[in-house]
Parts: C-alpha cells; structure tokens; sequence
C-alpha cells in the first residue's frame, strides 16, 4: 500500500469489485446520514496533505501539512467507519453469494486497513518534525505500526480468498508478512536500548516473529498447477497467525 496514493487504490478497487460482482459498490447509506457519501474527495485531502509533508522543505511547511493530514484523517476514519456499517449490511444481505460476500469483505478490509496505515504515517512525520531517533520512533509507536501492518495483512488474507491462485499469493505473501515481521523483530532490539514500547507484551514476540519467518523469506511460494484448495490451507495458517498477533498485543 503506497502512503499518499489512497485515492488511486480505492479507486482501482471499486473497479475489481464491480469485475468480479457485475454490481457496483454498496451505496453509502450511513455515510450520507453524517453529510457526506463520497468518500474519494476526502482520500484527495489526505493524498495531496501527506505527500506535501514528504516534500516540505521546511519545518513549518511540514507542521502545516501534518495539521491538514490529521484533520482529513480523522474526517476519513469518521467516513470509512460509516460506509464500514453500510459494507456490513451488504455482507449479511448477500446470502449464499459467496463472491459477493467476499468481495465485500475486501472493500471492507481496505478501508480499515487504510485507516491504521493513515494512523501510522501521521507518527512518522511527527517523529521526523520531532527528530525522535529511530530506537525513540519506533519505541513509541510500535503498537500503532504493528496494528496498521495486522490489517493489510488481513486484507491481503481476505484477497487471496478471492483468488485462490498461486500468483496472487505469491505476488503478496512476502510483503505482507515482511510488514509484520519487521515490527515484531524489533522488540527486543529496542528494549536493549532501553526503551519500553507502550501496548506490547514483554513476552511471547519471538515465537510470532519465528512463526511468519517463513512467508516473509519465501519460502512458501506454489506452483502453477497448486490446487485452490492448498492455498487456502495455508492462507488460513496465515490469517490465524494475524489473529494470535493481534491477540497477543491485547494480553
């Protein structure tokens, strides 16, 4: 998930789910309700207000457009919570269709995870206006990281549910899972330093970390001629581990 291209991936993912359906996306009922039924201008703000603190030039100019991305974030998570309810609507509505249920748990999924990856990127920039040290940095904002990580992990999941097929999961597995990886790998690197990270356990970190070792190098990649069926197997394993992480992080 590129930060700062929100708008294009939503947009490209309305278009999969009408492909794949043959229905357009959930009108947004709930979402009208608090004034607003488009989601996509909102997307923009946060777009244009995100890669505008990327490029700033000075300090003052990134603190501006990090107000204007907070702002416009929150806005977001308010909208996407709302068509969220709408989207679950649909699912119970959709019966046996299980394409359709599917494809409404993507569209679902992405909003969350988009929300989590705002979230983390907003403390990004902050860090950087701050000049946290990266030991500081990612101390304090493990658990919103991590969190942001679970959810495109979940969504990628709900993908490959979808599309059962050996170049889909092997397209993604390895940045999924790296996303994951690279958060848990570090809890120990950073309590050596000395530094408590706020909302994760002090133990149990390794045994996650050794248990996604094996997507995140690659070593689970299927053949062409796999069978659905295994890949869904071993999507499951996968899912189930996102859902033990995130789990463990509330113990």
């Amino acid at each position: 998930m590129a930060a700062g291209n929100w708008t294009a991936e939503w947009k490209i993912l309305k278009k999969n789910f009408e492909a794949k359906t043959g229905k357009k996306k959930p009108k947004a009922s709930v979402t009208n309700i608090i004034g607003q039924s488009n989601l996509s201008p909102t997307l923009k703000k946060c777009d244009d207000a995100y890669n505008k603190c990327e490029s700033a030039k000075s300090t003052k100019k990134k603190i501006s457009a990090l107000k204007d991305l907070i702002s416009n974030a929150a806005k977001f998570a308010k909208l996407s919570d709302s068509y969220c309810l709408d989207v679950k609507k649909a699912i119970v509505s959709a019966g046996k269709d299980m394409v359709l249920m599917n494809e409404l748990d993507i569209l679902r999924k992405k909003l969350q995870s988009v929300k989590a990856t705002m979230a983390s990127k907003i403390r990004s920039q902050d860090a950087a206006i701050k000049k946290l040290n990266i030991w500081e940095k990612m101390a304090r904002d493990m658990r919103i990281d991590l969190t942001g990580a679970l959810k495109r992990g979940a969504l990628f999941a709900a993908k490959v549910k979808s599309s059962p097929t050996h170049d889909v999961w092997n397209s993604g597995i390895q940045t999924a899972a790296r996303d994951i990886t690279q958060q848990i790998g570090n809890v120990e690197k950073i309590r050596a330093k000395d530094y408590d990270i706020p909302g994760i356990p002090q133990k149990n970190a390794g045994a996650i970390f050794r248990k996604m070792t094996p997507w995140a190098s690659g070593d689970v990649i299927f053949q062409k001629d796999t069978l659905p069926a295994t890949i869904l197997s071993e999507r499951m394993d996968y899912l189930k581990t996102i859902q033990a992480t995130a789990k463990w992080m509330d113990s």
